[in-house]
């Protein structure tokens, strides 16, 4: 009968249960355990940010061109033909092949245009993009585009907006005021939100040289029941069709397709073979959470500059 025996391994040393020589950790080991970890974190935070935005919101948008400058693209890069890149501006009315711009996150349908104030940006078509049909029926037009626009009046309201002068006969802002008789019969009176100094010179030439009076004086027009009245914050010259022109004119409801709420970072834009445009994700130009631009009313509410009652 054999004598029952301990198997060991490694280098008997007098332990019957002799350990394994701990090896040591490289330093090269922790930075990539390290490194992995910070990956993984990104990705899942990533992740994360996409369902919650994709579940809170549900639409994701991109801007191309300059209608909405300086709210929106105000970051966007133009590539030159050299592949270089330059920041757009108010003059950049459309975008080309590998441009960056503007992507953000909006509530499309009826969940988004159930509850929409002045100054909300909204995303639409326009009358002219459907075909003409009697009822409810409203069928578009083939190549209609959507547009980003913002709300300046309300169905049932009055609107009317006029220029505002200096002593010396010289346009002070780039929008004029804004006088809005609301359906309870009080006059709001807003000033213009932005200045001619929130336009920066494109080559030499400046954007105050581009703004008219014509371009502040609309109406007063009242909007039907159904109807909206739209415009680009880049009101001058020809750098936004929207509302003030008669061949847009106010915007029926069911022109509008949702409510754009904030701005997540910029995509490069990708041209397919149709000419249609589609945005490519850029890792190096999306915003931490933190630093997303929200695309708030209440800042252009806050321009309010007189209320006059109805019986004043």
């Amino acid at each position: 009968m054999p004598d029952d025996y301990l198997e060991t391994k490694g280098e008997l040393n007098g332990d019957l249960n002799p350990k394994k020589p701990k090896k040591k950790t490289r330093w090269w080991q922790v930075l990539l355990n390290v490194a992995l970890i910070v990956v993984l974190v990104g990705v899942v935070a990533i992740s994360v940010n996409v369902v919650y935005l994709s579940v809170n919101y549900g639409g994701a948008f991109f801007v191309d061109g300059a209608s909405m400058y300086p709210t929106l693209n105000k970051d966007g890069l133009i590539r030159n033909s050299d592949g270089s890149y330059r920041p757009i501006t108010w003059k950049d009315a459309v975008q080309h092949e590998g441009d960056y711009v503007d992507y953000g996150w909006a509530r499309m349908g009826d969940r988004g245009i159930s509850d929409l104030h002045r100054f909300d940006v909204v995303i639409t078509y326009y009358r002219n993009d459907y075909i003409s049909k009697s009822g409810e029926d409203h069928t578009l037009k083939s190549g209609a585009s959507l547009k980003i626009k913002r709300i300046l009046a309300l169905p049932g309201e009055t609107l009317q907006i006029l220029p505002v002068y200096d002593e010396n006969g010289n346009l002070t802002t780039p929008w004029g005021n804004m006088v809005i008789t609301m359906v309870d019969g009080r006059v709001k009176t807003y000033a213009s939100y932005y200045q001619f100094s929130d336009f920066e010179n494109v080559e030499g030439e400046t954007y105050r040289s581009k703004v008219t009076a014509a371009n502040q004086t609309v109406g007063p027009i009242t909007l039907k029941d159904d109807e909206y009245f739209v415009a680009g914050d880049n009101r001058a010259a020809h750098f936004s069709s929207d509302s003030r022109g008669s061949d847009v004119g106010p915007v029926p409801s069911y022109c509008l397709q949702g409510k754009a709420y904030l701005i997540t970072g910029l995509r490069r834009l990708s041209q397919d073979a149709n000419g249609a445009y589609s945005p490519v994700f850029a890792l190096d130009r999306v915003r931490p959470f933190w630093n997303y631009s929200h695309l708030d009313p209440q800042p252009f509410e806050s321009t309010l500059i007189g209320v006059e009652d109805a019986h004043a």
